[in-house]
């Protein structure tokens, strides 16, 4: 909640803020705080002030995500990362016909089957659950390959989201 009055000019003057919820564990580990910080900009820059609240649900849950030490911190960042791609209107495709093995072409926004491409169909399954979720998914085990995922989801941002 916050509670501004009529400054001076057409700029108004904060009085009082108050914080409906605290993300103190963030803080305890750099990283999770590096990309809490990384998605505050985010949505700050994508975001415009007429926004819809689909932007800060999202937010909000990733930032809960990251308060919660259960959560691997470079999954929330692929959720997030697909969660606002696909809001934004710019979501790869993640159906595939048939392949064990893959690689993303950036042209078609696609995967594709290839004979030992970096991506397998495990990777496909994460990246379809994290697009279809509300929240972060909670893996029972690391899949070993978030750090490619993560990057392929950073570079999708970058590349399509022009503001980032």
């Amino acid at each position: 909640d916050i509670s501004c009055i009529q400054g001076r000019s057409s700029i108004m003057a904060l009085t009082s803020a108050r914080l409906h919820r605290h993300f103190g564990n963030i803080v305890l580990d750099m990283q999770r705080m590096q990309t809490a910080f990384a998605h505050l900009k985010a949505v700050n820059s994508t975001a415009d002030d007429a926004a819809g609240q689909e932007y800060y649900s999202v937010l909000a849950s990733s930032l809960a995500a990251l308060d919660d030490s259960s959560y691997d911190w470079r999954g929330v960042d692929i959720w997030f990362s697909m969660q606002l791609l696909h809001i934004y209107g710019s979501a790869p495709n993640l159906l595939v016909e048939s392949g064990d093995s893959f690689e993303f072409n950036h042209d078609m926004q696609e995967f594709v089957a290839v004979a030992d491409g970096p991506f397998v169909r495990n990777d496909l399954k994460v990246l379809r659950l994290c697009m279809s979720g509300a929240r972060p998914p909670r893996l029972d085990r690391p899949l070993g390959s978030e750090d490619r995922l993560q990057q392929l989801t950073q570079t999708l941002l970058r590349s399509n989201l022009t503001e980032l």
